[in-house]
């Protein structure tokens, strides 16, 4: 019995440090939104974000449309997804494949790099897109979340 509880206090001890030493990354991310220097809006709240990245708000508030784009994974990509949109990775990818087999849409563009997302986003009228680094604000504008 006694080497029972010993492996058990061994265990929970790992399991307790791991969690110290290393905390989720996803949840520490600072995340800048940035739009084409042509978008109007200068500020966005979570809720706007939130109906971008789902499809429900098509449109800028001059009526330009909307061109909306994302990272296709990591840290970034993820703590995006939980932040703004309040789902899980998993959660946005189902949302998605359900919107298109329904035809009421499609996902953001997906790119690999925060440098091809940029540039992107940069020759887009109306895109917009994130990242986990300060983008180049010579080539796109950083939206204030409000």
């Amino acid at each position: 019995m006694n080497k029972r509880i010993f492996w058990l206090v061994i265990f929970c001890l790992t399991f307790s440090a791991l969690m110290i030493i290393n905390p989720d990354k996803a949840q520490s991310e600072t995340i800048y939104v940035f739009a084409n220097k042509n978008v109007a809006d200068s500020a966005l709240s979570q809720a706007d974000i939130q109906n971008i990245y789902l499809g429900k708000k098509d449109k800028w508030d001059n009526n330009q449309g909307i061109n909306f784009t994302a990272l296709s994974q990591g840290n970034c990509y993820e703590a995006f997804i939980r932040e703004f949109v309040g789902r899980t990775p998993f959660q946005f990818q189902n949302y998605w494949k359900k919107q298109i087999f329904t035809g009421k849409g499609q996902p953001p563009r997906g790119f690999d790099s925060v440098t091809e997302l940029v540039d992107y986003v940069s020759r887009t009228t109306g895109a917009i897109g994130f990242s986990c680094t300060p983008p180049d604000t010579g080539k796109v504008k950083v939206l204030t979340i409000k």
